[in-house]
């Protein structure tokens, strides 16, 4: 593994993990995280580490995998508007964030799901450009 692809990948991680806490704040009493900080890391260094991770040839495992956790924290923000708004389980503090966090999350997840399929069946059709 490349420093540039590790260094991507420690940021993505960073990305994932403060996706994962923003989710899981309001549901957390004891958890006093920034929202603010959260809701800027999230999305910037999910961004910016997996530009840096799929650099090179042939990344497609990277994307749905990438596409897979944004899709996971999508799908939990969800069901923590769901148990919030049916009252299963109260949140301790706001869930106007998860409002944000579900359909972007659910969106760009789709979206790095499908572009990394469609990218492999492209390169092993023989219609990518050869170095």
């Amino acid at each position: 593994m490349s420093a540039v692809r590790l260094v991507g990948f420690v940021i993505a991680v960073i990305g994932y993990l403060s996706g994962g806490i923003l989710v899981a704040q309001p549901f957390v009493s004891n958890l006093t995280a920034s929202s603010l900080a959260l809701a800027f890391l999230f999305p910037t260094c999910v961004g910016i580490g997996l530009l840096l991770c799929v650099v090179g040839e042939q990344r497609f495992r990277e994307l749905r995998l990438s596409g897979g956790l944004l899709l996971l924290i999508g799908i939990a923000a969800l069901i923590g508007i769901f148990v919030d708004a049916v009252g299963v389980y109260r949140a301790a503090q706001p869930t106007t964030l998860l409002w944000l966090v579900f359909p972007s999350s659910l969106f760009v997840g789709i979206m790095l799901t499908f572009f990394g399929d469609y990218l492999e069946r492209y390169c092993r059709s023989g219609n990518a450009p050869q170095k």
